[in-house]
């Protein structure tokens, strides 16, 4: 559900989805008819609204399978002093760094942060990849992660998943 009130950003912050959340729920036991509609669409006329159903389709509006894979991404990891100065305000990563040994440590925390066993669409993975950098290229984020090996993808590209 994307409007004027609450758009779909980029980038989500998770305070702003805690707040996503308990709003839309306050407003589906109000019976506002776009929130009410939105939930209907997804669960049906009989569902009894409930908080972590809610949050269940805000994660799915961003890529997520579930609210507990949304904010496992979306908190930043604590960085290593040598990656330090390359991240921004918002925790994630601004500036791609020079020195391969940066690069290395930055993506090996990337994928030990990937769930094992999960199977990625594309546009899933390059949100996921999204959550820790600000310098929009995603793209190459997963080369780096399949040449290393640290990721595999199907032949035709269609799904990705951690070693």
């Amino acid at each position: 559900m994307s409007s004027a009130v609450y758009p779909v950003f980029r980038f989500p912050n998770v305070e702003f989805l805690r707040k996503l959340a308990k709003d839309r729920k306050k407003l589906l036991l109000e019976n506002d008819p776009e929130t009410v509609s939105w939930y209907r669409k997804n669960y049906g006329d009989d569902a009894e609204p409930s908080l972590q159903k809610v949050q269940h389709l805000a994660a799915a509006e961003y890529g997520f399978k579930s609210w507990a894979e949304l904010l496992r991404h979306t908190a930043p990891p604590d960085y290593p002093a040598e990656l330090r100065g390359f991240v921004g305000p918002d925790g994630r990563l601004k500036a791609w760094p020079v020195k391969r040994g940066r690069q290395l440590t930055f993506l090996n925390i990337v994928a030990e942060r990937i769930r094992p066993k999960a199977i990625y669409s594309e546009p899933q993975f390059n949100t996921v990849l999204n959550c820790y950098h600000s310098f929009g290229d995603p793209a190459m984020l997963r080369r780096e992660l399949l040449d290393l090996g640290l990721i595999t993808r199907n032949p035709d590209g269609s799904d990705y998943r951690r070693r």
